[in-house]
């Protein structure tokens, strides 16, 4: 039974792909204390993401160097 499946084509309008920046926990960092190495990412005002285990890194650094 022939369908013609070669001719049909998705209604779902496709969205071109956005650029993503996942950062690392130093640049994150970096970012917060306007280090000189992220100076360049700051200035692009891009959309930048942190992931959940970059959070808990950053609070497990938090807790070490408070009971330090």
């Amino acid at each position: 039974m022939d369908v013609e499946l070669a001719r049909w084509k998705p209604r779902v309008p496709r969205s071109p792909a956005a650029a993503v920046i996942l950062l690392d926990t130093n640049t994150v960092i970096w970012l917060q204390q306007g280090h000189p190495r992220a100076a360049r990412l700051a200035r692009a005002r891009a959309r930048v993401y942190v992931s959940p285990a970059n959070l808990l890194e950053l609070q497990l650094r938090s807790e070490l160097a408070v009971s330090n």
